[in-house]
């Protein structure tokens, strides 16, 4: 079994990507640990990500990377873009009170990823094991001032065998990520003229 790592990574700004597995909650590390990629539906993955009113993510930045390392020593990285789910998704598992978006993989990525999955697996054969680590990454803007408050964020995962969708953080605050509160201080506007800016 080739399962996904249970350390999902989150990077918001230009430069901040940052390892959430200790923010991961207990019952979220079940049910990741039968995810396995060897043979999950790459069209049914879904991610999702929640962040405060005043913050969202830029189009065309979300992606999903998948980091393989066989056991001889190879190292493969790819990263495939996500866009934004039609209207209608099944969005059972996520918190109707938060600001979620939901993402699934282009078409095209999708197809890539299946390309990639084969080269992995055929890699993992060969060397006799391997593991592999999936993080979705953002670049984030604002829309308005940042509060002084914090800033709380929750990512989401769903594949063919979770079913639904199942937290990865759960209300992480930004502004203690990274250790470098700067990297919060310096999110885009996400247009021209937005106050604070």
């Amino acid at each position: 079994m080739f399962a996904i790592a249970r350390t999902p990574l989150l990077a918001l700004t230009l430069s901040l990507a940052v390892t959430a597995c200790g923010h991961v909650p207990l019952a979220s590390l079940l049910k990741l640990s039968g995810v396995d990629f060897a043979t999950t539906d790459i069209s049914a993955i879904r991610a999702g990500i929640a962040l405060p009113e005043t913050l969202e993510p830029l189009a065309d930045t979300v992606k999903l990377t998948v980091l393989a390392e066989t056991d001889d020593g190879v190292t493969i990285r790819r990263s495939f873009m996500l866009e934004e789910a039609p209207a209608g998704e099944d969005t059972s598992g996520l918190d109707a009170d938060e600001n979620i978006r939901v993402y699934r993989l282009k078409e095209r990525e999708a197809e890539d990823l299946a390309v990639v999955r084969a080269d992995v697996l055929a890699r993992k054969e060969k060397a006799g094991g391997g593991k592999l680590e999936i993080s979705v990454g953002a670049t984030a803007c604002r829309t308005g001032a940042l509060p002084d408050s914090p800033l709380p964020m929750s990512t989401y995962l769903k594949t063919s065998e979770t079913g639904s969708f199942v937290p990865l953080t759960r209300d992480v605050d930004l502004r203690s990520l990274g250790g470098n509160p700067e990297l919060v201080a310096a999110i885009p506007p996400c247009f021209a003229g937005v106050a604070g800016s």
